[in-house]
């Protein structure tokens, strides 16, 4: 045995730079476990926290829009340009009294 390389000092161990391995999964697994909860679960807890609140917050509802209610609202129509421009932007009907589930038209027009 030879004394000297008893004392020799030992090699530090290499630090490198880089992230761990397992920050580098978290980071794959995160983006994958967000778009998978969108496709899957997203949904069917909305409509579970609809019927639990009664709020029945459904916007694709075809039977809502095709009843007549009887109920009437005032529908505005804005024909503001803005920056100065150079043209007229206007509307047959500025505002418009429309059945709730009725169809309803106006025309607008663009001139440049």
């Amino acid at each position: 045995m030879n004394p000297a390389s008893i004392d020799a000092p030992q090699p530090a161990a290499r630090n490198e730079p880089g992230l761990h391995p397992r920050t580098i999964l978290v980071i794959c697994l995160v983006p994958i476990a967000v778009m998978l909860f969108a496709l899957f679960a997203f949904k069917p807890l909305y409509l579970m926290w609809c019927k639990a609140s009664g709020t029945q917050m459904n916007p694709n509802n075809p039977t809502a829009a095709i009843q007549h209610s009887g109920r009437m609202v005032k529908v505005f129509f804005e024909t503001t340009i803005y920056d100065g421009l150079p043209l007229r932007f206007w509307c047959d009907q500025a505002s418009s009294d429309v059945e709730v589930g009725a169809d309803g038209t106006n025309l607008y027009h663009f001139h440049n």
